[in-house]
Formats: C-alpha cells, structure tokens, sequence
C-alpha cells in the first residue's frame, strides 16, 4: 500500500513540484560557480554572445547550448543555473512520460533516482552542457517511441551542437531509422548540421565550419589516458551503488531473459534499441576515447549526465527486476526489500563516503575560487598597472566583471605570446594549470624573460594538489 501510494502519479506530480521548488531556490541561495573552468566559459560565452555575435557560432562553446542559454545568462550565473535546473527537471519529466508509453512500472521513482544522484547536485548547479544534452535526447527518444519520428530526428539533429558526443547518438540513430526504414527521418539527422552550417557561414567564411571547426578532432592525449575500466569503477561514484548494482541486474536480467539472441532483440525491439543500445554506445565510445587518449578526453565522469535519463530508466527496470523477483516466487519474508531499497537510497547520499553528496564542493566556491576573487582580483582592481589584462583561467574576467571577449581589456592566455611580439603593455596571471597545461606557458619562461616582473602570487592547497597564482606586468622599455 506504501509502495502504491509512493509510486502514484499524484505523488510524482507533488514530489516534482516541491524538488523544482528546491532546486530553484539552491540556484539563488548558493554561490557556487560550478568548480571548473568550463563552467564558467559556458556562462561566459552566453552573456557576452548579444554582444558579440559571431559567439552563437563558437564550436567549442557549443552554439545551440549558446543559442539557448543566452538569455538566461543575462541575469548572471544563477540565471545560467536556472536555465540547467529547467532542462533537468524536462529531461526527468520526459523519461516519466517515455516509462508510461513502454508501461515500465513505478515510473514515479525515477524523479528520486536522478534526484539522490551524487552526480546530478555537481552538474547542474553549473554552466555546463550537460543537462540541456540530456533534456533533448530523451525529448527526442520519447518523440521517436510515440511515431513522431520526424520531429524526434529533428530535434535531435542539434544534438552534436550541444555537446560533440551528440555525433555519437546521430550514428546510433541513423541504424535505427534504416532499420525501421524510415527515410525522411533519417534524412532529417542532417537538418542540424545543414542549418547550422550556413547561419554560421558569415563567422567562417566556411560552409563546412560546422565539421573543420570541431575543437575535439584531434588523436594525441593532450590530457593523458587511462584505462578501460575507468568508467566503470567510477559509475560507481556518479550514482551511488545501490542504484549501480540495480543498473546491472537490469542489464543482466536482460542477457538472461534473451540468452543468445539479445543482441538481435536489441535491434529490433524500439525499447531496448532507444534505452539500452544508446546508453551502451556512448558508455563504450567514452570508454574507448579515454582508454586511447583521443578527442580531448580527460576521463570526465560529469559527461554521463548527458545519458542521464537513459540510466535512470535501466536503474528503474532493476528495481522492477527484483520486485517481480519476489512478486513470482511469492517470498513473503522478502516483501520489505523493495521499500528497504528505496529508503538506503535516500540515506546513503548524506552518508560520509566517496559516493555521497558533497553539499560544499557541489554548491559553494572552492577554497581556490574564493583566492581567486579575494586576493587575485581584489589585487588586480586596485593594483593592474595596464588596460589590457592575460589570463588563461576565465575565472579571472568572471569576478572581475570584465568582457573577457573584449580584446581591448581582456585576452586569453594563448594570445601570450603575440602580443609580447608586438610589445604590448599587459598584465598576465599565471597559474599552474590553464597557464601550464591548457596553453603551454611554462613559469620558467617568465622568471627568465627580463621583459616580466612578479607583482604577487599567491598559493593554496587543496588535499593533495596545490595551486598557484602569480601576476605578472610587462616592463616599459
């Protein structure tokens, strides 16, 4: 009766109102900044686009999350928060919808499956791409299921626009549309791509800018590679294992119930082909990049939030696994697991463990952003000796306020070593991982060079890792 009553469409409709509610308030309450770079360049990217136009076609910043987003962005980093809670909260209400049309039971329990997900607290308070990745693909898997094919396709066709890895969903689904042999579907996986290219042509002068502009197109591992068990062991970490263990026994429970034939079943049936095929394909593509080292991978497990509803759907079936287990073989003493399952997973993400919430990382500025704004840019708003500012950490520009695509008072760190051609006056921030890594400017070439000068650095540990912030000005000859 708990269980019934839990699982109704009434509570789920209550439940989604009052964690919107939540949500929304935790964007405004907290100051977090999403504990990353590429957070912040997003948002970055989106604010300033109305300003500077040809930023709605910026490959790496994702134009159509752009595009988007940018009018959320407007009202500051908690507008571009907002904008991702939205998009979570659609991509929760389309895997309930998209559960109902494939009559998968206690459909309700995937708002609390994604909602006690460690992972979901760390990507959507944040400027990244993943939640609105999530929101169209299963917006557009959920469109295909019901045979409106044609707008699923098309839709989904912006996908490679919100995030690269949508390339990966578009070869999935072009299998499918042959398949099913759907053609005007299948021609429609292009209209993204087609669209994109020539309002974008005016930026590049290229009607191919959509494909030579790809910023992750490259086979060496600037970011190093690992192994193959990587994601793995780090799923783990994303979902917490109780729900990791009900991901397996649903895809074991599915080998079992079709032994040798699964794979043919899997391409056959719609179901298992849109949830299942599409998770394993991106699990096993993002697997391979990080396993070779290619395509910019760093072995990021924030990326799988882009499949997020896909997981919570196959967490679902687990659950519903071990339900029928107990229903069919009547374990009368055994009643009590499926409720105990829901209750450990709503105590084990405020355990203190690796795969619990961590409130404070996920939801606050790190030790190394509140350096940043109130010793790097306090320094720097009261002592920045030129106009023009260098840095490579878009932190910087963000507690600044600066327009950091405004080349008069702002320039990224890979435009070092141009204007120390040109013997500009500038000051530049170097730290120890965008300055080092990202652009290649090691500290030893500025303790060297007698054209710089130390003005302060500053340093701070973080566990086992240390970061360092040094400012830099330009000697007047």
């Amino acid at each position: 009766m708990f269980q019934k009553a839990l699982f109704s469409v009434k509570s789920f409709y209550f439940l989604f109102a009052v964690l919107v509610a939540v949500f929304i308030s935790t964007c405004f309450v907290f100051d977090g900044i999403g504990n990353g770079g590429d957070s912040v360049l997003h948002y970055l990217i989106a604010k300033y686009a109305p300003t500077h136009p040809h930023l709605y076609f910026f490959h790496w910043g994702k134009p159509f999350f752009t595009l988007l987003a940018s009018a959320f962005a407007q009202f500051g980093f908690q507008g571009i928060k907002l904008f991702n809670t939205i998009c979570t909260f659609s991509a929760i209400y389309f895997s309930y919808k998209l559960a109902q049309h494939y009559s998968i039971k206690n459909a309700a329990l995937l708002l609390l499956l994604v909602v006690l997900w460690p992972l979901t607290i760390s990507v959507n308070f944040t400027g990244l791409t993943e939640p609105l990745f999530a929101c169209i693909l299963i917006a557009s898997i959920y469109l295909i299921a019901i045979k409106k094919e044609i707008q699923g396709s098309f839709l989904i066709s912006f996908l490679p626009f919100v995030r690269s890895e949508g390339l990966i969903i578009l070869l999935v689904l072009t299998i499918y549309f042959i398949i099913n042999r759907n053609k005007i579907a299948l021609a429609l996986l292009a209209a993204g791509h087609l669209l994109m290219s020539l309002a974008g042509v005016w930026v590049y002068k290229d009607i191919l800018w959509v494909f030579t502009k790809i910023p992750y197109a490259y086979l060496n591992p600037i970011y190093g590679k690992g192994t193959w068990d990587h994601f793995f062991i780090q799923l783990n970490f994303m979902i917490g294992p109780i729900q990791y263990a009900l991901l397996i026994i649903a895809v074991l429970s599915l080998c079992y119930q079709y032994k040798l034939s699964v794979v043919k079943q899997v391409f056959l049936n719609p179901k298992l082909f849109l949830i299942y095929l599409v998770f394993v394909a991106f699990f096993l593509a993002h697997t391979l990049f990080w396993t070779l080292g290619i395509f910019g991978s760093m072995g990021l497990t924030r990326v799988f939030y882009g499949i997020m509803p896909l997981m919570a759907l196959i967490v679902l079936e687990g659950y519903n696994v071990v339900n029928l287990y107990i229903e069919n073989h009547h374990k009368q003493g055994l009643k009590f697991i499926p409720i105990a399952i829901v209750a450990a997973m709503f105590v084990f993400p405020f355990l203190n463990n690796p795969a619990s919430y961590n409130l404070k990382r996920d939801l606050l500025l790190s030790q190394e952003e509140q350096l940043l704004k109130d010793s790097v840019c306090s320094y720097l708003k009261t002592n920045q000796s030129t106009p023009l500012l260098v840095a490579s950490d878009y932190r910087i520009p963000y507690f600044l306020e600066k327009d950091p695509f405004d080349s008069a008072c702002y320039q990224s760190g890979r435009c070092f070593t141009k204007l120390k051609a040109q013997k500009v006056p500038f000051n530049y921030v170097w730290d120890n991982w965008f300055s080092e890594v990202e652009d290649q400017i090691g500290l030893e070439r500025l303790q060297v060079d007698s054209g710089f000068v130390c003005q302060q650095t500053y340093t701070i540990k973080q566990g086992n890792s240390e970061n360092t912030f040094k400012i830099f000005k330009t000697i007047t000859q």
